[in-house]
């Protein structure tokens, strides 16, 4: 009977670490890519920086705004999370997906903070499972997710992003 419990915490430390592990990447990441990006930046330029994050969240994920994705992104734009320069053709197709997969899909900032060229946020995501997602066929569950992004705004648009979403969350949703 005293073997589950040990089984227990090292699973729990196996996930914490891999969680550090993750979070680490990102921090490392994060180091800023110009000399410009440590000066200090006015009130007003933090509060665009933010306004830009949660526009592009409207178009991304609350409308489906193709022209305003575009307008968005800076033209060499870097997801961290897939590991690549990403087309803004590519983030439209990513949120034209996640639309056919969701109906009603809504994000959300639970907060948002901006310091230097870079915004970090907590969202929700809100939706109705309609059509397949990562191989799951609909099953019209109601579902919420949460996750947290990091992006980078250099020159008035979105030239970085950083996420961790909790798909797994979703999933378990989904399949539950």
């Amino acid at each position: 009977m005293s073997h589950g419990k040990p089984l227990i915490f090292l699973t729990f430390v196996t996930c914490t670490i891999t969680a550090d592990s993750r979070m680490r990447r990102i921090l490392t990441d994060l180091q800023p890519v110009s000399s410009g990006s440590d000066k200090p930046m006015s009130n007003a330029t933090l509060d665009a920086n933010k306004a830009l994050v949660l526009a592009h969240y409207d178009a991304v994920t609350n409308r489906h705004d193709p022209e305003a994705i575009r307008a968005q992104l800076a033209p060499d734009f870097f997801d961290h999370a897939v590991g690549k320069r990403m087309s803004a053709d590519e983030v439209i197709a990513h949120s034209a997906a996640m639309h056919e997969a969701f109906a009603n899909l809504s994000a959300v900032a639970e907060s948002l903070v901006a310091e230097r060229d870079l915004v970090a946020g907590r969202f929700v995501w809100r939706g109705r499972h309609r059509g397949s997602w990562r191989g799951i066929a609909p099953t019209g569950h109601h579902v919420e997710f949460r996750g947290m992004t990091f992006w980078r705004i250099q020159d008035g648009k979105i030239s970085e992003r950083w996420a961790e979403v909790d798909f797994a969350g979703l999933e378990r949703q989904l399949k539950g």
